[in-house]
């Protein structure tokens, strides 16, 4: 997905899905990373 519409469509009412997705990635990416802080 290019950055200019995924910018146009968060600029515009996003959807309920594309924010469950995007809520998801982020809390993916933070289990990661306090994941990879702990280990170290």
């Amino acid at each position: 997905m290019p950055w200019k519409t995924f910018k146009s469509s968060f600029l515009q009412r996003p959807n309920r899905q594309e924010v469950m997705i995007i809520l998801v990635i982020l809390a993916v990416a933070a289990l990661v990373i306090g994941f990879y802080v702990l280990r170290s």
